[in-house]
């Protein structure tokens, strides 16, 4: 009879941990990365500055495309600061110029984050972004 009992509560004990997924929880992650999504008519270039690491990250992302531009998980709390600059202004009838629209911008990682850079492209204005979680 305890031999039973013992079985059961062990096939019991198992079919929790199936349903669970073998637990660990899904808690909050304490790491994230940084994607940029471009919304905007022109390829955007990334320089990502990670806070106590030496050397910088460079991406460029195309129109309608998103990229993880630190590459590797980043412990929360770290300090991170990106440069965008659109190559070229295509919603400004003026044409080509050397101020193409550009922004910086410095972001604490707590889990994943991604800054979405919208439009209109005009040059000389700041490059127009959003944050996303």
């Amino acid at each position: 009879m305890v031999r039973r009992s013992f079985f059961g509560a062990a096939l019991g004990l198992c079919w929790m941990l199936v349903g669970c997924g073998g637990g660990g929880g899904a808690g909050p992650s304490d790491t994230g990365r940084i994607f940029v999504r471009n919304d905007s008519k022109a390829t955007v270039d990334v320089v990502v500055y990670i806070h106590g690491e030496q050397g910088e990250v460079q991406t460029e992302v195309p129109p309608g495309e998103t990229k993880d531009v630190t590459q590797v998980d980043l412990k929360n709390g770290t300090v991170v600061r990106l440069h965008l600059k659109a190559r070229s202004s295509p919603d400004d009838t003026r044409g080509y110029h050397h101020f193409q629209p550009e922004a910086t911008v410095e972001v604490t990682v707590r889990g994943n984050i991604t800054i979405r850079v919208t439009g209109p492209l005009i040059f000389g204005s700041p490059l127009p972004y959003e944050f996303m979680r």
